[in-house]
């Protein structure tokens, strides 16, 4: 496996592959529920969610370059998104821009661009202002940390940086965003996680090392 997602009750878990399908699986029971193909490559990323009233979805990204939308109780394929020119890896919905009404979702692979895509009940597109050039190579993690006191997005990415980006830059047009924040590493940035009160930041790194951060300044390292 190498993805997984699970729906708000966390009755039925959903697994990515590198055979290139989803499979649902019922907690309880272990039972396969639903198998969903349409991939054409490994499946990089999985996230669930049920911000639309009525219509949950199932999300994917995966590395043949597309995100794909799913119903995710019957492998009913809505769209399927096109636009990043290598695989997808990683995807966030925002939690503060998306509405009952829509879902602002953020997508990052092997290539260094960041896209923005806006999902209705009935449709999905890409928002090309909200497009993201900040990064030298691909993107290995995109995340919202905190919750409506810490909105701001955080990336890690193999051009051995994590950067912020804050919630009024993210509303910037296209090729305008500015990470306000960087923190520099040795090798490959993998993950990055915050605590609970956003005072502190844990960065994942391809050297072994996970560092401790606050107002960007590195606090301590622990080995893996």
């Amino acid at each position: 496996m190498v993805c997984l997602a699970s729906d708000p009750s966390a009755s039925t878990l959903f697994t990515g592959s590198w055979d290139k399908r989803i499979h649902a699986y019922s907690v309880d029971t272990q039972a396969l529920l639903t198998t969903f193909e349409g991939h054409n490559d490994f499946v990089k990323a999985l996230i669930y969610t049920n911000i639309l009233p009525s219509k949950p979805l199932l999300i994917s990204a995966s590395a043949d370059s597309s995100v794909i939308i799913w119903n995710p109780s019957t492998g009913q394929r809505y769209h399927t998104l096109k636009g990043h020119i290598r695989g997808v890896q990683s995807l966030a919905i925002d939690p503060v821009a998306s509405t009952r009404e829509r879902i602002v979702l953020y997508s990052g692979g092997s290539n260094r661009e960041i896209k923005r895509w806006i999902i209705t009940a009935t449709s999905a597109k890409e928002d090309k202002e909200g497009e993201i050039l900040q990064h030298e190579t691909s993107l290995n993690q995109i995340r919202f940390l905190g919750d409506e006191r810490e909105p701001d997005m955080w990336t890690a990415s193999s051009d051995t940086t994590v950067k912020r980006f804050e919630r009024q830059e993210l509303d910037m047009k296209h090729g305008k965003v500015q990470a306000d924040t960087v923190f520099e590493h040795p090798d490959f940035a993998n993950d990055v996680v915050m605590d609970r009160t956003g005072q502190w930041v844990a960065t994942a790194c391809s050297d072994e090392e996970i560092r401790i951060w606050s107002a960007g300044v590195r606090l301590s390292f622990l080995y893996h």
